[in-house]
């Protein structure tokens, strides 16, 4: 038998063409042909996937367009978007599948001026293609708007800058004279009870003569002071009169008789 490799080679074998192999299944193993559709009918059904193709169609969608079906043998599909228009740098594909020109785009700008609405202020924006927007300002409590130049708006305080007391709580040795401690009250100094300012004050000692003690000065109408050295005796005729009283002296002489 010849070398293989010495027969002339067929460069377009078809299906029907025999090739040489070994029957191992028969006895003595003998040497058969097999055509090489057998052959590729054995291998087919092992070949995960596997199968014949026979023919490819082709189906455009609404975006995309497939040219090229049906293909039985050989061929090639060729696909292209389906929109109208000419595709270029000044183009878009719109939502409508259309190839359409870049719409230039423009700039809005806005001048501001401000007026005056009762206690409100209104901001209007107009804008350079002719349309109007409004902003109100609206105060709050106690709060003032003002309408100024070159859309300025001006905010301030209706309420009293030097503020306001709420209550008013006497502290010790004084007390609330008239109204009362959130409505107009007046303080002063409390004389009487148990929170007077002197049961009120320094824990209860014994007075020295340089010690000063308040007084009324009749003669100015004002509040004094003076230490208890300085007090005379004439001013405390109480004193005096009982001192004085203390002071006599019965003198009793026995009387001779001639």
């Amino acid at each position: 038998m010849a070398i293989v490799y010495s027969y002339e080679q067929a460069t377009q074998p078809a299906l029907g063409d025999l090739l040489l192999g070994t029957d191992v299944s028969a006895s003595g193993k003998p040497t058969k042909s097999f055509s090489i559709q057998s052959i590729i009918d054995l291998i087919e059904p092992t070949v995960p996937g596997g199968g014949t193709v026979t023919s490819i169609d082709t189906t455009a969608t609404t975006f995309i367009s497939l040219i090229g079906g049906r293909i039985t043998t050989t061929g090639s599909l060729s696909a292209s978007l389906s929109a109208t228009g000419t595709p270029s740098a000044t183009t878009y594909l719109r939502g409508d599948n259309t190839w359409s020109t870049i719409p230039a785009s423009t700039n809005t700008t806005y001048s501001i001026d401000t007026a005056q609405n009762g206690t409100s202020v209104n901001l209007r924006l107009n804008a350079s293609d002719g349309s109007k927007t409004i902003v109100s300002f609206i105060p709050g409590c106690s709060t003032v708007l003002t309408s100024g130049a070159n859309g300025s708006i001006t905010i301030g305080s209706s309420c009293d800058s030097s503020g306001t007391v709420t209550s008013v709580n006497a502290g010790i040795g004084l007390k609330v004279q008239s109204g009362s401690i959130s409505l107009n009250p007046v303080i002063g100094i409390d004389y009487t009870g148990s929170n007077n300012y002197i049961v009120r004050s320094q824990a209860q000692t014994t007075p020295a003569p340089i010690d000063y003690i308040p007084f009324n000065n009749v003669s100015t109408g004002s509040v004094k002071t003076t230490t208890l050295s300085e007090i005379p005796i004439t001013a405390l005729e109480a004193v005096k009169t009982y001192v004085d009283a203390g002071n006599v002296v019965v003198l009793t002489l026995p009387v001779d008789t001639l």
